[in-house]
């Protein structure tokens, strides 16, 4: 089950809290609630044509993809005599 395996990456990281950053605490955390919500049938919404859409997803990919996108920018730093090459964020 995915919701365990995220449940385990969060505490996993949550253990070497000073080394590693909140955000890669958090994601997994996030998505262990998403998968948990999906696996009991909570996460769910009817629309008026009947069709059934995961809101949940929709809000875990709200939090999650900023997250994700700043830890992408981080390990790829560019420098160039010692100045920062990125976008200033």
């Amino acid at each position: 089950c995915w919701c365990v395996i995220c449940s385990c990456q969060a505490l996993f990281f949550a253990s070497r809290w000073p080394v590693v950053s909140w955000e890669l605490i958090l994601v997994p955390s996030v998505e262990s609630i998403v998968y948990g919500l999906g696996f009991a049938n909570v996460g769910y919404i009817q629309l008026m044509d009947g069709r059934f859409v995961c809101w949940v997803r929709h809000c875990s990919w709200l939090i999650t993809c900023p997250m994700i996108l700043f830890q992408v920018n981080q390990i790829s730093t560019v420098r160039f005599l010692g100045i920062d090459m990125n976008s200033f964020l």
